[in-house]
């Protein structure tokens, strides 16, 4: 046999004017983030500096210059 279970308050849902902020998926999210950022983001950054590098007329070997500035 099924119960029915009916509300006797008159609470419609959530109280208003008060919000609750949760850091817990942000601290989740952190430590990807940091994996990220050291193992992704500052490579492709270096690896872009240095593709764009020429060396100058005349310089020695092992001087480059930023082509793009």
């Amino acid at each position: 046999m099924a119960f029915l279970h009916t509300a006797t308050g008159t609470s419609s849902g959530p109280k208003s004017g008060i919000k609750s902020k949760s850091w817990t998926p942000y601290l989740l999210l952190a430590p990807g983030l940091i994996w990220l950022i050291t193992f992704f983001i500052f490579p492709i950054i270096s690896l872009a500096s240095t593709s764009t590098m020429v060396r100058p007329e005349g310089a020695q070997i092992g001087t480059y210059v930023q082509e793009l500035r």
